[in-house]
């Protein structure tokens, strides 16, 4: 499970119905020392299996969850890391699939949002120099 308050942060950028299942399936873990499968989720939550099949799928291509191996009874929240982890292969195997002049556009795209980050973020020292 995500520690200290990265979990609750995970559950601000999801809906109330995927944050509701990925919540459903931590508190089996806790209860039953090992993890849920989707009909166990779909009765916790109330909703049809084939919705809850669905929005796990979703949980873990996102990087909510991790599903070692493909395996029912393993899905679990994703740690700290992992969840970035997961999102970096899924861009880097999508920026694979594209053509060259797709991959220069997305590198170009790239380095103009970075350096607009670096011009509106201010730096770690810029913040403690100022005053509070």
């Amino acid at each position: 499970m995500p520690t200290g308050k990265a979990f609750p942060e995970f559950l601000s950028e999801l809906d109330e119905r995927h944050a509701s299942v990925l919540r459903a399936i931590e508190r089996f873990r806790t209860e039953h020392e090992y993890s849920p499968t989707a009909r166990d989720v779909a009765e916790m939550v109330h909703y049809p299996l084939s919705s809850v099949r669905v929005m796990i799928d979703r949980l873990v291509a996102s990087g909510f969850l991790v599903r070692p191996n493909g395996l029912a009874r393993a899905i679990r929240p994703a740690r700290d890391g992992e969840r970035e982890k997961t999102l970096a292969d899924a861009w880097e195997k999508r920026i694979a699939e594209l053509s060259r002049d797709e991959q220069r556009a997305v590198v170009i795209a790239a380095a103009r949002f970075a350096s607009l980050v670096r011009v509106l973020a201010p730096t770690t020292e810029q913040q403690q120099e100022a005053p509070p």
